[in-house]
């Protein structure tokens, strides 16, 4: 009898608890509940089911990331509209991701490290969350519609980087080298969206100029040139964008030959010479990270 009950004390002691989440609030309710007993809203969507384990904190499960679903759909509302989604929308979700992050930063003294630097990521993702919104609402509503573009660009890639680090965690828990290549990850992040400025008179891009003082993000380069994105404002509605030879960059801005070590996806080939210009454009083009490519914006080159 002794030797049935121990067998059972160990079986519950290595199971996983199950709570039910609202929605909403992100506070737990009974499993069969029809409205939350903390925010009076009813349930009309499938709610969270989120497991906690008893045993071991070395390992960040399934459902330690799964607590952090409002951010993802907070990412979803943001990215996956042709508009600017309601600012109810936009509040509710900043509301269920301020309590996810708060429950967080309260366990986070007893998380591990993989657990730590998930965290981290998902702090810092809804931070690039934020500042999408940001630059999506100057992009449509103005007075800066081509800074907004601009750095819509910049945030994407960015955001679809930070998404990728935290897959890396989700899915090499078991492997121990997993914490230092995300940390190279970030490093060469840092790298790839770095911003410099013009300090000659002007800087030629294409048929386009930029001038002294304007900031910049390298999108890509290739044969001795690189793709560049304005992100100061213009009198465009789009941002000034194309081929800079690298021989201008070191001599024209605060670029001195660093080459960034996460490559994205160029634009387009290279001008083959440098007197090339393009006239006409169907588009200018742009990185969108849930689409992982380059889209045509309508800009005239």
């Amino acid at each position: 009898m002794k030797k049935w009950a121990l067998i059972l004390v160990l079986l519950f002691s290595v199971s996983p608890a199950w709570a039910i989440f609202c929605q909403y609030c992100g506070k737990s309710m009974a499993d069969d509940a029809k409205f939350c007993q903390h925010c009076g809203k009813g349930v009309t969507a499938p709610l969270i089911a989120i497991g906690t384990p008893t045993v071991a904190n070395n390992v960040a499960d399934d459902g330690f990331f799964k607590e952090y679903e409002p951010i993802t759909r907070y990412e979803m509302l943001l990215t996956s509209a042709n508009s600017l989604p309601a600012s109810a929308k936009i509040a509710e979700s900043r509301f269920l991701v301020s309590q996810v992050l708060a429950k967080k930063e309260k366990q986070f003294p007893s998380f591990s490290p993989l657990k730590a630097k998930a965290h981290a990521l998902f702090v810092r993702k809804n931070e690039i969350l934020d500042r999408y919104h940001e630059a999506l609402k100057c992009s449509i509503n103005g007075p800066s519609k081509a800074r907004g573009l601009a750095q819509k660009e910049v945030i994407s890639f960015n955001l679809a980087k930070t998404n990728e680090m935290i897959a890396e965690l989700k899915t090499g828990q078991d492997d121990p080298a997993v914490l230092t290549r995300v940390e190279r990850l970030e490093q060469e992040l840092r790298e790839a969206t770095r911003e410099y400025l013009v300090t000659s008179p002007f800087l030629r891009v294409d048929n386009s100029k930029m001038s002294k003082g304007q900031p910049f993000w390298i999108a890509e380069t290739k044969n001795g040139w690189a793709q560049i994105i304005c992100l100061a404002d213009v009198k465009d509605s789009y941002p000034v964008a194309g081929w800079v030879t690298l021989y201008d960059l070191s001599i024209r801005t605060t670029w001195k030959g660093e080459i960034p070590t996460v490559p994205v996806v160029v634009y387009h080939e290279p001008p083959v010479q440098s007197n090339v210009v393009i006239v006409e454009h169907d588009g200018w083009w742009g990185y969108q990270h849930h689409h992982h490519g380059w889209y045509g914006r309508g800009h005239r080159w």
